[in-house]
């Protein structure tokens, strides 16, 4: 009789320690793999057509923004020519070319980095429908702009209030008002990340 109420322990105990164990083995939840950063992206609206930063120039020429200066420039491998500009009808832009390339590549072959808009009206020139990250365009309040893209630097000379928001080492916006009235008059967006 000892015999068996020693053998009905030591089934209960074995019974409950594996009740432990795998209730051990549930709490513990499995260990996620931690995300790598989801890099800032720059997005851009021309004319109802989106597109991400750096651009193959060729995408924006397919549809109808042309480079103004001279097209036959070569560019070197890993080097940015800034104040280029490219023009669709009354539109004008100022923009960067950027050539990620081992190789130097005719202008047209390389990427864009940088674009800039202006909010004005100069002889036959309109103001870009420029729309950026969130919809963010001319008219957008800066307390707007703000809220949306977080921090920011600001600089101020007798023309401009500049806001920089330096979203990663490779990417950025600007945002010029005007002193006088405070308005929007350049819209900025900048990515290098290939």
């Amino acid at each position: 009789m000892k015999n068996k109420k020693l053998l009905f322990f030591v089934i209960i105990v074995l019974l409950a320690l594996g009740g432990c164990s795998e209730k051990a083995q549930s709490k513990e939840e499995p260990k996620e793999e931690p995300k790598a950063p989801e890099f800032y992206k720059q997005t851009v609206t021309l004319l109802d057509k989106e597109y991400v930063l750096p651009v193959a120039y060729k995408d924006l020429e397919k549809d109808g923004w042309i480079l103004v200066d001279n097209d036959d420039y070569e560019l070197e491998a890993g080097k940015v020519i800034r104040n280029r500009y490219i023009r669709n009808g009354a539109y004008i832009l100022d923009v960067s070319f950027f050539n990620p390339m081992k190789d130097s590549l005719p202008l047209k072959e390389t990427y864009v980095a940088t674009i800039g808009a202006e909010n004005r009206t100069f002889g036959s020139d309109k103001a870009s429908d420029i729309k950026i990250n969130k919809g963010i365009n001319f008219a957008t309040p800066i307390e707007t702009i703000i809220e949306a893209l977080g921090d920011y630097t600001k600089e101020e000379n007798a023309q401009f209030i500049t806001y920089t928001f330096q979203h990663d080492k490779v990417s950025k916006t600007e945002i010029k008002l005007t002193v006088e009235n405070k308005t929007i008059r350049w819209i900025i967006v900048e990515s290098f990340r290939i």
